[in-house]
């Protein structure tokens, strides 16, 4: 039976899970009232802060109810030459996957047809007409009239950086259509088709729909980026001059937050549930605070958080317990070699030992205990790994895939915390494979002792 659990453990929020985020209620007061009066914010932050949950399971779920906003969630990925699309054909077709085209624009000033099912027949269409249909302003402006009682447009674009991976060409692209969107009210392309039409017939559109298609597009962008990859967005100013105006910084949760994102997701009642409810008791959540907050000395991070509430879950569930006390939770730093443990008995057992070499001592620099990033090209000839094993230590969030300038990904550890016991756990295969070395040489030499014994008894009968 599949578990459901309260806490998703490394992997993001997604908004389903928005009954479960807590300690972030500040951040998504803020960074709400932030989108509701600006149309492009930059969210920024280290690596594993949770921007992406901060988004999909507290931003959009409050805007889309409070504010009635229509949400997309783009990601571009890494540029990959066998992939023709380009971010502006992501954007394009994400939006397109959730709209109609059958509105007044088409049938009335492009003078499109459609086929039985509302899509757009493109035989005779002249060089203006696709001009506008390459033009992202279409789909959003479709998009607006199917959903007339949208108050604004919220497009989030995940893993900003990995834009600065496509063709210099694919960048200047999209960096042209979103300052488009930003500033330009109607195309000129669209202009020049009205006016061809108003001059056959003034009255060609509806005061009604004179008065849509005039209407602003009310659309609001946020790119959410690492902090250590900010700078790229300087690629972008000359078009966007002001895409640093208004930032947001997510900062590790404080002592008070973990607090909240530890205790009330256990304290939730629901019936599909796979643990009965529990509680922290003090002993315990000061341990685990203790550990994540370096005592009391650094803020938490909200990966290691999630290690540790879901493995508290698991002894819930496993031992039925109703209270979690420090003795339950052991020694914290097994916790996460445990879990690195457990994750490697899961692969196939073939793939297990290639993983572990290609984990412990590709990823880690054992001297200063820190970690490594390797391009996917050394990961697959040095280390015989398979793309499908690759994207497996992705999906589980062991490992993150970071898109590389030149196309393609660069691939790390998810997490710092995992470095010790990675180490720790490569220590203790280190130790059995001298041992299992050491018990084949005593065998070697047993067995050449053996046929020497038995050489020697040959001879002896020999010579008798």
């Amino acid at each position: 039976m599949i578990r459901k659990y309260r806490y998703p453990g490394t992997r993001p929020f997604t908004e389903n899970d928005r009954n479960l985020f807590f300690g972030r209620t500040n951040d998504i007061e803020k960074l709400s009232k932030y989108i509701h009066h600006e149309n492009l914010i930059v969210l920024y932050g280290k690596s594993g802060l949770g921007k992406t949950s901060l988004l999909n399971a507290g931003v959009v779920p409050v805007l889309s109810e409070k504010e009635n906003y229509s949400a997309l969630n783009i990601r571009f990925g890494a540029y990959n030459a066998d992939n023709e699309l380009m971010p502006v054909d992501i954007l394009r077709q994400k939006i397109a996957s959730t709209t109609r085209f059958d509105n007044f624009i088409s049938q009335k000033v492009l003078d499109l047809k459609f086929n039985d099912k509302g899509e757009i027949q493109y035989e005779n269409v002249q060089s203006l007409q696709v001009s506008v249909l390459s033009n992202l302003w279409f789909y959003l402006k479709s998009y607006q009239l199917q959903q007339p009682e949208s108050s604004a447009f919220l497009i989030v674009f995940d893993q900003f950086e990995e834009l600065f991976t496509y063709p210099e060409t694919a960048i200047n692209e999209f960096k042209d259509e979103l300052a488009d969107l930003l500033n330009v009210r109607i195309p000129q392309n669209v202009r020049e088709l009205i006016k061809e039409k108003m001059k056959e017939n003034r009255d060609f559109l509806t005061r009604e729909e004179t008065k849509l298609l005039q209407a602003a597009l009310n659309v609001k962008f946020v790119l959410s980026i690492r902090s250590d990859r900010l700078s790229l967005l300087d690629r972008l100013k000359d078009k966007l001059p002001d895409i640093l105006q208004e930032c947001y910084e997510l900062q590790p949760l404080s002592l008070e937050q973990a607090k909240e994102a530890i205790v009330k997701p256990a304290a939730l009642q629901e019936a599909d549930f796979s643990a009965q409810v529990f509680e922290y008791e003090s002993d315990a959540l000061n341990k685990m605070l203790n550990y994540l907050s370096g005592r009391n000395t650094n803020k938490v991070e909200a990966f290691q958080l999630q290690i540790l509430c879901e493995f508290a879950e698991n002894l819930v569930l496993d031992k039925k317990l109703a209270r979690i006390s420090s003795h339950n939770l052991g020694n914290i730093e097994d916790i996460y070699k445990n879990y690195y443990d457990n994750f490697i008995a899961k692969l196939p057992e073939q793939e297990r030992y290639k993983a572990r070499i290609f984990i412990e001592e590709g990823l880690i620099f054992e001297q200063d205990q820190r970690r490594l990033s390797l391009y996917e090209g050394q990961i697959l000839s040095s280390f015989k790994i398979s793309k499908e094993l690759l994207q497996m230590l992705v999906n589980t969030h062991l490992l993150r895939a970071e898109p590389h300038s030149s196309g393609g990904f660069m691939y790390e550890l998810s997490h710092d915390t995992l470095v010790a016991p990675i180490l720790e756990a490569k220590k203790v295969r280190e130790k059995e494979e001298k041992q299992a070395d050491e018990l084949r040489k005593k065998e070697q030499e047993l067995k050449l002792e053996r046929e020497k014994t038995e050489k020697e008894r040959l001879e002896r009968e020999k010579e008798r």
